[in-house]
């Protein structure tokens, strides 16, 4: 030890430390079945003298009494608070727990393993506890709140306070992983209110599974479907964990309160470690994710850059980048580059621009260019990729999986949640939404109007989107199984028009029996190509009311968002109106075929736009499929208060509709 060390670490308290040679007694992480925790190990507390510490013995662990696991199951691994049965002034009081983290979750190290170099001095004199081969929170000075040294974010050592809880649970929130095979992975839950309970997997990410790994002392992690081990009965406790990946604890990330949630347990998230000692991670960089997928495979690319997560700009990014990104994430397929926010835009810095890999680079830090945060891009420009891309379906063959026979389903909708704030869809969660388009030979039309797929030969939209370019067909196209209006989709279609039928009822100078439908090109029943994307919603029974037997409401298109009109296809949920709503508001003009529809207060309106014409308005019936109760009509303005949208009432039309279509 050279001279200086020696100073450094004699007036730090951790001489014992640095020249001792006692051996080291590791407590290992104990394995609890998914019930109450029981009582930990039982230790009698002494303040040793401040000499160097003598060898100590600990005393016999007296485990509670628990339930044993069915044979041939896996125990959780867990992360636990500790119990002792007495309490010297100023630690935790009599009978309650024992902790062994701080109050924002980061493990304690063991006071006989404190660096010689700490990031802060601590609060009080603890050289009383020197050497003291537990982890327990203490308070030395018996005056304040008992703290504890643990490992920052940047490998140092720091402290924290810790919460003794003086309810029935440790302070801070106990981890585990339950259901799996091994103890080094399975279904993520935390204890909280005294029960355990999971963690939903709204934007989670290798990042999150990389803290839950190293809050369980395990080497690192990855996310895994927790399908495999099995649905929890507990309560949701976490959604929409945001973790940069270098916390030590999952209490640190960004999240919102305890049990504030819109998940299901098909949602709960598992992780993968590696054991500590095992394997090797070799540096890759800065760290990345996808976000706003259809699946973890796919997603707008977010890099963590000066303590913040930002996206990427899409000048020059092609596949050989979205090679490299997808192979730094563990996926060796094709990949396929994204521009455009193809999946929504992000928030936050714009962190690179001008990424150019060639495509054998083993990161994506392997290709910047140049300076991080220098770029001349908006969100509208943000980068994404899709790996394991397997090409565009042959004509003819569909999707792999079986297509539904039954209308009004969303295959795709119990995925990885909405966009945070905002109001992109998710691609396929939308499968009937269609758009009606000028007829191009580049295939590159103007968006007219939206439409609703009925059948795989039949498209519902207003009578109004007729009205400037006349009823030929030849002028008209349909997109099917779009979602960003410039990228070419893998289940995307554009088919001509055969017949285009208006409602013999409707006068241009009116917005009366406003409704039309649209018969595709092709053989019966063999018009567009249904898939988990392309879809035809149901329809309503004759003279339905949608108010009283429908809920859960919903208005899609590509129409003026107030900006511009959108790239990718938007929705908003719409609560139905009193029909007196508009009645009031448009004095005259409003009949009993129109629905009432829109929120209108506030900076919380929600209304469709130009562009949206002619699109659904979808509600979920009992049972979990969707119906189109509203054709988008007209109204004053775009979300002006007090002005409700007005919609084609489709439940007055559905014996003309099934008259033409023979549905």
């Amino acid at each position: 030890m050279t001279p200086v060390r020696f100073v450094v670490a004699l007036i730090l308290g951790a001489l014992p430390e640095v020249v001792g040679s006692d051996a080291v007694l590791v407590y290992p992480l104990h394995y609890r079945h998914r019930h109450r925790p029981p009582a930990g190990p039982q230790f009698p507390y002494r303040l040793p003298t401040p000499q160097r510490p003598q060898r100590e013995t600990p005393s016999p662990r007296a485990h509670a009494p628990h339930p044993q696991p069915a044979p041939g199951a896996q125990r959780p691994l867990a992360l636990h608070a500790q119990h002792a049965p007495q309490t010297p002034p100023g630690d935790c009081p009599a009978g309650g727990p024992w902790v062994n983290v701080t109050d924002f979750g980061a493990p304690c190290l063991r006071w006989a393993d404190v660096p010689p170099l700490l990031e802060r001095l601590p609060p009080a004199d603890w050289a009383p506890l020197r050497g003291q081969r537990h982890n327990f929170c203490r308070s030395p000075d018996g005056a304040g709140r008992p703290w504890c040294f643990y490992r920052n974010a940047r490998g140092r050592g720091d402290w924290g306070r810790c919460d003794c809880g003086h309810g029935a649970g440790p302070a801070s929130p106990v981890l585990r992983l339950a259901g799996g095979s091994s103890e080094h992975e399975g279904r993520v839950e935390v204890y909280h209110a005294g029960q355990w309970g999971t963690v939903c997997d709204d934007q989670w990410d290798d990042a999150d599974a990389e803290v839950v790994c190293r809050q369980l002392g395990l080497r690192y992690g990855k996310q895994a479907p927790a399908s495999p081990f099995g649905e929890s009965a507990g309560p949701i406790w976490l959604d929409e964990v945001s973790c940069s990946g270098r916390e030590t604890s999952l209490l640190q990330c960004s999240r919102p309160p305890w049990g504030r949630h819109d998940c299901s347990h098909r949602e709960d998230v598992g992780v993968a470690c590696a054991p500590r000692g095992e394997g090797h991670r070799p540096s890759l960089g800065f760290p990345i994710r996808l976000v706003d997928g259809e699946n973890e495979r796919e997603g707008r690319v977010e890099v963590f850059l000066k303590g913040q997560w930002g996206t990427i700009c899409d000048d020059g990014w092609t596949d050989r980048n979205a090679a490299v990104t997808c192979r730094q994430l563990g996926y060796r397929g094709p990949a396929r580059a994204r521009a455009m926010a193809y999946f929504g835009e992000g928030r936050g810095p714009i962190h690179m621009d001008n990424v150019a890999c060639t495509g054998s680079e083993r990161a994506l830090a392997d290709c910047l260019k140049q300076e991080i945060g220098r770029h001349n891009c908006r969100h509208s420009e943000d980068a994404g990729v899709i790996c394991d891309y397997f090409g565009k379906k042959a004509p003819g063959t569909g999707d792999k999986a079986p297509v539904p026979s039954a209308c009004g389903l969303r295959p795709l909708h119990h995925r990885q949640k909405r966009i945070v704030g905002g109001k992109n869809s998710l691609r396929g969660g939308w499968p009937w939404q269609v758009s009606l388009r000028l007829r191009s030979p580049r295939g590159d039309g103007r968006l007219l109007c939206g439409a609703t797929l009925l059948s795989s030969c039949w498209v519902l939209t207003a009578a109004h989107c007729f009205k400037r370019y006349g009823n030929s067909s030849r002028n008209y196209a349909v997109r099917v199984g779009d979602y960003h209006t410039l990228v070419p989709e893998e289940f995307e279609e554009e088919i001509g028009v055969q017949q285009i039928v208006i409602h013999g009822a409707y006068r241009p100078d009116s917005s009366d029996h406003d409704i039309a439908l649209v018969r595709l090109q092709g053989p019966d029943g063999q018009c567009a190509r249904l898939s988990s994307h392309v879809l035809p919603a149901c329809l309503p029974l004759w003279r339905e009311r949608p108010q009283k037997t429908a809920s859960n409401c919903y208005i899609t298109g590509w129409g003026d968002t107030g900006r511009a009109y959108a790239r990718t296809l938007q929705q908003a949920a719409v609560p139905l109106l009193p029909r007196r709503r508009c009645e009031e508001r448009y004095p005259g003009r409003f009949t009993g075929r129109m629905l009432c529809a829109g929120s209108l207060r506030g900076h919380s309106r929600v209304d469709s736009c130009q562009g949206d014409s002619g699109g659904p308005l979808v509600c979920e019936r009992p049972g979990a499929s969707w119906a189109v109760y509203g054709v988008t009509s007209w109204g004053y303005g775009c979300g002006a208060k007090g002005s409700p949208g007005v919609y084609t009432k489709v439940s007055a039309f559905v014996p003309w509709i099934k008259g033409i279509t023979k549905l």
